[in-house]
């Protein structure tokens, strides 16, 4: 049987200790320092430091005062989590992320930072804003088109702008039709996959991601979008995961549908 964790939830729910925790993170410090930081006199600041020794996330280093052992780092980690989606409580109250790939949910503390704004607009304003200021590449993965295809490749053609995009099995006619001067060129590459789980929208700087809301439909008039690094790493190894489990789209596709209808929305 799993040992019980909740000793380690208790240890962690006074405000002193996990400030603590976070004092440590750049190195050791002695307990003049930290209590002095916390605003406590140095026996209240060693209780609590004591209590953290207990539960083995602190232990006193060798050139003196206490430092971070490898397990409270990574429990330290682990708060920063849990932190941002206290944060953020009322935004995932209302979006469902159960598709998300399970080290990607570990994550969600990377996606930290400002939002683009609330509105399908202003989201669509955004991701004309990505692929306008792009120098290296572009990459998209959406389940309907936020730009017209053909203004994304034209673009991307004209600039001689890597742009790779994932699109849902029901665009395949919409692609299709696409000209051959817009398709074969070497920087533009389409794949698909049958079920888009989220959206997302990244140049080499900027990233923005948006996510399925309660009722099942992704939601793009609440992204979230930043230049951070952390951040725009997400988006980005996602998006990596994405393109190499999909399969390259297949020129000249069977017709999923009576003439005249293309899958958009």
């Amino acid at each position: 049987m799993e040992e019980d964790p909740s000793p380690l939830f208790f240890e962690l729910a006074h405000p002193h200790r996990l400030r603590i925790l976070s004092l440590l993170e750049g190195g050791p410090e002695p307990l003049k320092i930290l209590s002095s930081t916390l605003g406590i006199v140095p026996p209240e600041a060693l209780r609590h430091l004591q209590r953290l020794v207990r539960q083995r996330l602190v232990e006193r280093a060798p050139e003196g005062g206490f430092a971070l052992t490898p397990y409270g780092r990574l429990v330290l980690g682990g708060v920063g989590s849990f932190g941002f989606l206290f944060r953020r409580r009322e935004f995932f109250l209302g979006h469902d992320l159960s598709g998300l790939p399970t080290p990607f949910a570990h994550r969600l503390a990377e996606l930290s930072g400002p939002d683009p704004g609330e509105g399908v607009s202003v989201t669509l304003r955004y991701v004309e804003s990505i692929l306008a200021n792009a120098e290296r590449y572009v990459s998209f993965l959406t389940d309907q088109p936020v730009l017209k295809w053909e203004d994304l490749v034209e673009q991307g053609q004209d600039r001689a702008l890597p742009v790779r995009v994932i699109f849902p099995t029901s665009e395949r006619r919409s692609v299709d039709r696409l000209p051959d001067r817009l398709t074969k060129g070497r920087n533009v590459e389409f794949r698909y996959l049958p079920n888009i789980p989220l959206a997302l929208a990244l140049n080499e700087r900027v990233a923005g991601v948006a996510f399925r809301s309660s009722r099942g439909e992704i939601d793009y008039s609440h992204a979230l979008g930043g230049e951070q690094e952390p951040f725009h790493r997400w988006c980005q190894d996602l998006f990596e995961h994405y393109w190499e489990s999909t399969g390259p789209f297949p020129r000249s596709a069977p017709a999923l549908g009576p003439p005249g209808k293309t899958g958009r929305r």
